[in-house]
């Protein structure tokens, strides 16, 4: 019934022992420990209440949480290749925690940091497989998560961001402690807290030249935490409020070197916390058929990723577009002393959009029937994406024909569509002003 974690060493081969215990739970017996292969002050022990690490050699443990549960654990093993720290519990449940190595760097000089990002390990470039995804398998079917792919970054925030409201709840909390009154917000104080955006952290990775790659917002909690990226730009199709800006990946960026810092955001106000940390990416030589030119494949793959961009931003254009000529079709009919001609010139205007509409999606009237028709625009370039975007072998001659059809024939569209929303629409625009039409989208109403 003796349950203090008894933790001993020696230093001269088990003349003389010393209790390196030092603050582990007084009821938590310890039942293994590994020792880290470079720095022989970082050890790990698996008790009855879950896993512990220290960096000073015994003198204060610090328990490994992070989603790891309050258990027994049994067995501890590293993996030296990866720098990994398998773990046995007594649940015959096996845990891995990925790459310890920024443990070995957690000082005390790190700690007093504000921001601290850990080295980063070589991220490995290569196309991730599904073709082993375990979601039609069945609920009794089990197959473990792979680590994250990409770059891992690992970094300390030394203390949460408060917001006007939490120092204003810190501040009374300190009154009432010393038994002091304190004032009662102002309506304009609340109406600060309310509007204020909660605070942030940016994590910015650029190039070598200090080119913008991608940026990535995490949560401001303190600690040590990780964040992944996956070695993409971000993605050229468009987002709405409630995009994960982490998650909106696009294609992947070239092998070679980066640089990643940390910013924080408080209301609005961005303010950089940590200097660039250098990594680098390197491509996993696995490929079947790998791109002789690798920065060739990933200009085309930019070139394709840019023409979505626009493709897409003016499919969102016309549909809006469309939209606002049938309202304005309705405003038209409304509208006192509206002449005939005005509303022949809208529907004129609708059919001209119905044509952009056929370019960019294929006839609907010969979709419905299921006959062929040649691919629009939007079919060129989803097919350019499909080829290109999961490969490192050379684009094919066929994507290169079809990027170059598809752009062809959007220059007419792109044409054809700025004249509508810039001039046909903004004529028709003027006269309803002048009629005193109802208000539609895009027209600024006047007052006098």
């Amino acid at each position: 019934n003796d349950f203090i974690p008894y933790l001993l060493k020696s230093s001269d081969k088990g003349k003389t022992w010393t209790s390196i215990a030092g603050n582990l739970p007084g009821n938590g017996a310890v039942y293994t420990i590994a020792e880290d292969y470079v720095n022989p002050d970082l050890l790990f022990v698996g008790t009855e209440f879950g896993l512990f690490f220290t960096v000073d050699g015994g003198k204060k443990w610090i328990q490994l949480k992070g989603g790891f549960p309050t258990i027994a654990v049994r067995d501890l093993q590293i993996q030296k290749r990866e720098n990994d720290l398998v773990i046995g519990t007594f649940g015959r449940g096996i845990y891995i925690l990925d790459d310890y190595t920024p443990l070995r760097n957690l000082t005390k000089d790190t700690l007093e940091k504000d921001a601290y990002i850990f080295p980063i390990k070589d991220a490995l470039l290569f196309n991730l497989d599904d073709s082993r995804a375990k979601n039609d398998l069945g609920e009794s079917f089990y197959r473990a998560d792979n680590p994250p792919f990409g770059a891992i970054f690992t970094y300390y925030l030394k203390e949460s961001i408060k917001t006007k409201k939490d120092i204003r709840k810190d501040e009374e909390k300190k009154a009432e402690k010393a038994g002091e009154a304190y004032k009662y917000p102002t309506m304009a104080e609340l109406t600060q807290e309310d509007i204020e955006e909660a605070p942030y952290l940016i994590f910015t990775i650029t190039d070598e030249s200090g080119f913008v790659i991608r940026e990535l917002k995490e949560p401001a909690t303190p600690g040590v935490h990780r964040i992944a990226w996956d070695l993409t730009y971000p993605s050229p199709y468009p987002l709405d409020e409630k995009t994960n800006p982490n998650k909106h990946s696009g294609m992947p960026v070239l092998p070679g070197k980066y640089k990643v810092y940390l910013s924080k955001s408080v209301d609005g106000v961005i303010t950089k916390l940590t200097d660039p940390v250098e990594f680098t990416c390197k491509v996993l030589q696995n490929t079947t058929l790998p791109a002789p030119d690798r920065k060739a494949l990933v200009d085309f793959q930019e070139k394709v990723a840019n023409s979505q961009k626009i493709f897409y931003g003016i499919s969102g254009i016309l549909n809006d577009t469309k939209k606002e000529v049938s309202l304005i079709k309705t405003t038209l009919i409304a509208t006192e002393g509206a002449p005939k001609e005005l509303l022949e010139k809208t529907r004129k205007i609708e059919l001209e959009l119905n044509d952009i509409n056929d370019a960019l999606y294929g006839n609907p009237s010969i979709s419905e029937r299921n006959e062929n028709q040649p691919p629009s625009i939007m079919d060129r370039g989803n097919a350019i994406v499909w080829a290109i975007w999961g490969t490192s072998s050379t684009p094919t001659q066929t994507a290169k024909d079809q990027y170059k059809i598809a752009n062809d024939e959007f220059t007419v569209v792109y044409n054809k569509l700025k004249n509508i929303v810039n001039v046909e629409l903004k004529d028709v625009e003027k006269e309803m002003d002048r009629l005193g039409s109802p208000w539609t989208p895009n027209r600024f109403p006047e007052w006098k």
